[in-house]
């Protein structure tokens, strides 16, 4: 089970896209985020089943304090910006470095929603935003329309497979090889200290 964080302002999408990957639908009139909501959404990659346990935080600044207690445990932060308000991505840069100090070992992936209206934010400055805050990729697609979305997720599930399933081989002073696998059981909770 691989824990993941949407982060981001308010009314870049983030419950939208959390309710697309929980019901695949869209809400045309979705109330803001209080706190935090959270789902769980299976993905078959290369044959292999792996579960996201999905986290939808508040945006709105003055639930910024609360949701600082939920990137314990973080495997992957989706840093999710609206391609038609160019300041949701100017404001990202708090909460990507929020996830820095909070959830250093977390992968960091950049998610352009809204991809369905005019992007008014030219790719040099997702480029950048992207190299500065040493996301893994940059994804781009719509919450109302669903274009986009389970692809992206496919990719992001075979990135973290890739991290955290992918053995350390350390050698000891005794020129014995260990061998410690990353990946965490699904049996454990994504909460569990």
């Amino acid at each position: 089970m691989f824990k993941v964080v949407l982060l981001g302002e308010a009314g870049v999408g983030k419950s939208s896209i959390f309710l697309r990957l929980k019901e695949n639908v869209f809400g045309e009139s979705l109330q803001p985020t209080v706190g935090i909501e959270s789902c769980s959404k299976v993905v078959k990659i290369d044959g292999q089943s792996i579960t996201f346990s999905i986290w939808d935080t508040a945006g709105a600044e003055r639930f910024k304090t609360i949701t600082r207690n939920y990137y314990r445990n973080t495997h992957a932060v989706l840093l999710v910006y609206s391609c038609d308000d160019p300041s949701s991505l100017h404001y990202l840069a708090q909460w990507a470095e929020d996830c820095s100090q909070y959830a250093p070992n977390a992968l960091k992936f950049l998610i352009g929603n809204k991809s369905d209206l005019e992007n008014l934010i030219p790719s040099e400055s997702v480029d950048n935003f992207s190299a500065a805050f040493e996301c893994e990729y940059t994804y781009l697609f719509s919450a109302k329309t669903g274009n986009g979305v389970e692809e992206s997720f496919e990719r992001i599930g075979e990135r973290l497979m890739d991290v955290f399933n992918t053995p350390l081989i350390i050698e000891s002073q005794y020129n014995d090889t260990i061998e410690i696998t990353q990946f965490q059981s699904s049996k454990r909770s994504c909460c569990q200290k």
